[in-house]
């Protein structure tokens, strides 16, 4: 028999981008609901911040209307929780129609180029795409698949079909 002291731990959680900076702008869960950003720990690495301590805020490029993110501490910035995350209903209604995103659904922003602002780092966010949940895959239709679709005799086919379906009668 196997006793362990204290109490069982939780498995630890895996991240879906281990090495790369995201933050995720998390589901919106109706009225009431804290528009939330996630960093995973890239993020927090990158950024350089201190959960429950670091402050970070958002800049928008004026021409290109792309957002980026960096630890700044002023009036109007937001301090990191010790869960990694934060919450501003402004800025996530700002990014979800800037990048034309759907907010029934987790979304995922990569820090990417940074950008010296007067001596505060910013990283851009770049909406990451996911290939099996985003967007349909279309794969072309290959030259041989082709040529046999124009050669098919179609009437052979049919003919088959319509056997089949009448169970080898033929109407």
């Amino acid at each position: 028999m196997a006793i362990s002291f204290g109490l069982p731990q939780r498995p630890q959680k895996q991240e879906m981008f281990p090495d790369t900076p995201v933050i995720s702008l998390l589901e919106w869960q109706g009225k009431g609901f804290a528009n939330k950003f996630s960093f995973n720990t890239s993020a927090i690495e990158l950024l350089q911040v201190i959960p429950g301590v670091s402050q970070v805020y958002f800049a928008v490029n004026d021409e290109t209307k792309e957002v980026y993110i960096g630890k700044y501490e002023s009036e109007d910035s937001i301090t990191v929780t010790k869960s990694n995350s934060i919450a501003n209903k402004k800025f996530y209604e700002y990014i979800i129609k800037n990048y034309n995103l759907d907010n029934t659904k987790d979304n995922y922003m990569e820090l990417t180029e940074s950008v010296d602002l007067g001596g505060v780092i910013v990283y851009k966010l770049q909406n990451i795409i996911l290939e099996n949940k985003e967007v349909e895959v279309f794969t072309p239709i290959v030259d041989k698949e082709i040529e046999h679709l124009l050669n098919a005799d179609v009437d052979e086919e049919v003919e088959e079909v319509i056997q089949h379906e009448s169970h080898g009668r033929v109407w």
